[in-house]
């Protein structure tokens, strides 16, 4: 068993020991900051690079991002505008189309109207000779006619006037032109133009 020290030397001891032991754990602590401010450190210096390798990959993502959408607007632009060329001419040949099918259609009745209006004209020429009760007024009259229809400028003047007047009776003013140029600054001229809608 070891002698026992005096209260004053063991007190003395025991603080020196604590003293040791503070002094130890201040060096360990002291040690163990600095190691973790290296660490920290160097996590920071490693997360900064990782951060700019993200950045310039976020960067060159972006920019291939907008290289792709440039190009597909271009591809999306060029088929819009080959659609609407498309639709363009579509719209074209189907007028087109539409325009001869009116011009047959209007043809086609102009040439029942004009026969129907001489079919009428030669009803009431007769019905005129026939209330005259004159066989030799009806037979002077048929010759006067056959005379007139004979004679190429006659009959191209008597169809001429028999036209006006179906036009007239069928179109308003402002659908007929008479004696109008067929091409602009041409000599031949028409005596009568049907003007289209449009």
């Amino acid at each position: 068993m070891p002698p026992r020290q005096p209260p004053s030397l063991y007190a003395r001891s025991l603080r020196e020991e604590l003293t040791g032991q503070m002094l130890g754990f201040q060096k360990a602590l002291f040690q163990a900051m600095t190691e973790l401010q290296g660490l920290q450190k160097g996590q920071l210096e490693t997360f900064a690079g990782q951060l700019r390798d993200g950045l310039t990959d976020l960067e060159q993502r972006m920019g291939e991002l907008i290289q792709q959408i440039e190009r597909t607007h271009e591809i999306l632009r060029k088929g819009i505008e080959e659609r609407l060329d498309a639709i363009r001419i579509e719209n074209t040949q189907k007028l087109e189309q539409m325009r001869h099918v009116v011009d047959e259609k209007l043809q086609g009745t102009l040439e029942r109207r004009l026969g129907e209006s001489f079919r009428m004209v030669s009803e009431r020429l007769e019905q005129v000779h026939k209330g005259l009760g004159e066989m030799q007024t009806l037979a002077n009259g048929v010759g006067d006619l056959k005379r007139v229809l004979t004679n190429v400028k006659s009959r191209g003047t008597w169809g001429e006037i028999q036209l006006g007047t179906l036009l007239d009776q069928i179109l308003t003013p402002d659908q007929i032109a008479r004696e109008i140029a067929t091409r602009p600054n041409a000599a031949e001229r028409v005596e009568f133009a049907i003007r289209l809608p449009g």
